[in-house]
Order: structure tokens, then C-alpha cells, then sequence
């Protein structure tokens, strides 16, 4: 986006960006201090934090950005059809179905030698956690694996600031 420069933020955490162009944008929040999480977006006095917003270049509205200190922690182990623990399996931990644009939302993480995996830094709401023995890369972005999928998923809610511990069942390939 060249032309477009913004200011540091003051004491009371309000900053400019100046040069933007008319368009349509979402905001995602990336790179925020350990803990803390993007809990709203507003603009025009409109929650858009799950949408996108025209800005038309000519008004005064403001972007309202809410970062919140909370996150959570899940843990968790992912075992196959015998209770087993599964070594060097990935978790995926994905939002649920009305945020799922928000791709920042997503982690993916792999299990160490005894099947347990740590999630840290994961902001409130609900998810589910997946482990699938075989998946397309990134094809837990595809809506149409999803809904395969969406009932072997481990459903979690989580809390501001709440660590939570879950069993993943191990979603086993499919033979062609």
C-alpha cells in the first residue's frame, strides 16, 4: 500500500494512518504483545470486526481497534481409535463457522513424542480442534472438507484468560 504512512500511538492509544485509498478492507491484528487480542473492530459506529468495511476516503469516521489482554492456553493430548496417544500428529485448532474468514484465528500445532500438544495465546470464543492423519495442505480452509469434518471436530469454549485441557480424537485417512 505505498502513499500510505501512520503515527505512533499516544498516551491514550489513539494513532493515524493518512493516505489510505478508497476500498474495501478488513483488519486483522497480527503480531500483538503476548497475552493480548483484538476483541472489536468498529467503523462508522458498525461492529466490523468479522467483515469487510467500505472506506469511502471522504468522511471522518473513525476505525476503532479494542485489544484486550486475556488470551487463553489449551492443551491437550490427540489419541487414534485405541486411546492411543499419537506422536508428531498436528492439531488445528479452528473457529467457529461464523469467523472462520478470520484466519488469524487458526493454529495449528504438532504433538510431541507422548501425543501432547500446548496452544498458548489463543483469544476467547469457540473453536474445535482437529487431527487429521491425512489433509490436503491447508485444506481445513475448504468449506466443503469442513462440513466431511465439522462432526469428528472437539469442540472447546474458551474464556478470557481460562486454560483448558482436551482429547483430540484422530481423524484417520480416508482409503480411495
Amino acid at each position: 500500500m505505498g502513499g500510505v504512512s501512520g503515527t505512533r500511538p499516544g498516551t491514550d492509544g489513539a494513532f493515524q494512518i493518512s493516505g489510505v485509498r478508497e476500498g474495501e478492507y478488513s483488519v486483522r491484528a497480527l503480531g500483538l504483545p503476548q497475552g493480548y487480542y483484538l476483541k472489536s473492530v468498529r467503523y462508522a459506529g458498525k461492529d466490523v470486526s468479522n467483515q469487510t468495511f467500505r472506506f469511502s476516503g471522504s468522511g471522518s469516521d473513525a476505525l476503532e481497534l479494542i485489544l484486550r489482554q486475556g488470551t487463553s492456553q489449551i492443551s491437550g493430548v490427540v489419541v487414534d481409535a485405541k486411546s492411543q496417544p499419537v506422536p508428531g500428529a498436528q492439531a488445528i485448532l479452528i473457529p467457529e463457522e461464523s469467523l472462520r474468514a478470520r484466519t488469524e484465528l487458526y493454529k495449528t500445532v504438532t504433538t510431541d513424542n507422548s501425543g501432547h500438544f500446548v496452544m498458548p495465546n489463543v483469544p476467547p470464543g469457540n473453536y474445535k480442534i482437529f487431527s487429521w492423519e491425512a489433509i490436503e495442505a491447508n485444506g481445513y480452509y475448504n468449506p466443503d472438507v469442513m462440513k466431511q469434518s465439522e462432526a469428528q471436530g472437539t469442540a472447546i469454549k474458551l474464556e478470557e484468560s481460562l486454560n483448558r485441557t482436551t482429547e483430540v480424537k484422530w481423524i484417520p485417512a480416508v482409503e480411495n
